[in-house]
Order: C-alpha cells, then structure tokens, then sequence
C-alpha cells in the first residue's frame, strides 16, 4: 500500500484500534473462544476462518502484507486476541474466502465496501481488547 501518512489499519482502514499493548503477535492455532494458542502454532487449514483472508488477501494480489503471515501477525497485533474479536476476525475471514479477487480488491475496496463489509464493521464497532 502506498504511504499516505494516514494510519491505516491491517484490513485497510482507519477506523477503530485494538491494540491490546501486547508486542507478539500469536501465530495460527489461536483458539477463538480463550485467544491462547496452546503451543501449538500451526496453521490452520487455508480454507478456515481469518487465515482465510490472510489468504485471499494474497491471492488477489494485496501489498501492504509481505505474506500471510505478516498479515496474520499485523492483524492479530492491532485488533487483539480477545475472544470476542477473534471471532469476528474468524467470520470476517469465512465471509472473505467466498469472493473473487473483483470483490475483494484488497488494494482499491474498502473492507466495509465490499460484499463482507457488515463483518468489518462489526470488528471495527467491537470493544476493544483489554
């Protein structure tokens, strides 16, 4: 993504904050009703929950992340761990695996503006995490 010296966050927008003030970031594995992630840092299947759009976002050729990785990391770094919006990072990615590159358009759609938007917006009006 092109700096416009606007703080953007890991899904493109600039709304909400949830930076929970950790300074690692869980990897896949994470549980999404305790946020703890057991050791166990494998990925889940690409086809599941918010590796889902760290995958799509990928694909479709997104460049503010370097990987999915990078963009799992980010994003569980700014929104947090807490139960609550893991889950809605979790049904934000489901909704995001079903659309094509044209919906998606991780570079020139806002999240709020594509056929998922409802879920963003749910994430970004969520409490953030304590």
């Amino acid at each position: 993504m092109t700096d416009t010296g606007t703080s953007e966050s890991p899904t493109g927008s600039s709304e909400g904050s949830g930076d929970d003030g950790s300074t690692a970031a869980p990897t896949g594995g994470v549980d999404a009703t305790t946020g703890e992630t057991g050791g166990d840092t494998t990925l889940p299947p690409p086809d599941m929950g918010f590796d889902a759009y760290c995958r799509r976002y990928i694909e479709c050729g997104g460049t503010y992340y370097t990987d999915e990785q990078d963009c799992l990391d980010e994003s569980y770094q700014y929104w947090g761990t807490c139960p609550e919006r893991l889950a809605l990072l979790e049904a934000l990615g489901a909704c995001v695996q079903g659309l094509t590159c044209e919906e998606f358009g991780p570079n020139t759609n806002p999240p709020s503006s594509t056929p998922c938007g409802q879920y963003y917006d749910d994430l970004v009006a969520s409490d953030p995490c304590e």
